[in-house]
C-alpha cells in the first residue's frame, strides 16, 4: 500500500480482496467513503462503481502492471504482489 499512498491513490479506489479491503476500509473506516447513514461504501462490492486499481498475485490480460513487489519464501514458492491498473491495458 505504500506505493499507492505515494502515488496518491485513495484506498477506496483499489480492490485488494477481502483481507485488504476489510482492513483498510472496514476496520479503518476513515479511509472509506460513507453513505448518509455512515455505512462503508466499497466500490465494486457495496456499490456498482468500479475500482481503477487491483492488488493481485499475478498480472492479468488487459491490465497494466504499475508496481511489482517480489517476495521470497524460505519454504514454498517465492513470487510477487502486483498493483494493476485495470484501465491501463
Amino acid at each position: 500500500m505504500d506505493y499507492l499512498d505515494t502515488a496518491g491513490v485513495a484506498k477506496g479506489d483499489t480492490h485488494g480482496g477481502w483481507v485488504i479491503d476489510g482492513w483498510f476500509l472496514y476496520a479503518h473506516a476513515e479511509n472509506a467513503e460513507l453513505d448518509a447513514k455512515g455505512n462503508v461504501l466499497v466500490r465494486g462490492v457495496t456499490t456498482d462503481e468500479p475500482v481503477r486499481y487491483e492488488i493481485s498475485n499475478r498480472p492479468t490480460p488487459g491490465t497494466q502492471v504499475l508496481f511489482e513487489a517480489p517476495y521470497e519464501r524460505w519454504l514454498g514458492c517465492s513470487g510477487s504482489v502486483y498493483v494493476l491498473d485495470l484501465e491501463g491495458g
